[in-house]
């Protein structure tokens, strides 16, 4: 095996795939445990065309707010499989 494709496996180790679920469509996306929670609730946002995404959050399947999206995926706790809720903000909420 030469270098780059021990690289570009590397690369595919790292993406792991969750479930999120907006207004109740569930679709998988792929992340990586280095991206932050804010890159994930906009991917999703987008992905999803949610209108106002800036008013959104992502929440775990218990029900807790993802708040600090400064958070990498890693530091959130954020596993392959978890299933994460898009939906209003209680903190943003005007």
């Amino acid at each position: 095996m030469n270098q780059i494709e021990v690289e570009s496996e590397k690369t595919v180790e790292k993406k792991f795939e969750i479930e999120i679920i907006y207004n109740g469509v569930e679709k998988k996306f792929k992340v990586e445990n280095t991206e932050t929670v804010k890159q994930v609730r906009e991917h999703a946002a987008q992905v999803f065309g949610a209108q106002q995404p800036h008013l959104l959050a992502l929440y775990t399947a218990a029900g807790t707010e993802l708040t600090n999206e400064a958070l990498t995926v890693e530091q959130a706790g954020i596993r392959p499989h978890d299933k994460l809720l898009l939906r209003p903000s209680a903190v943003r909420g005007g």
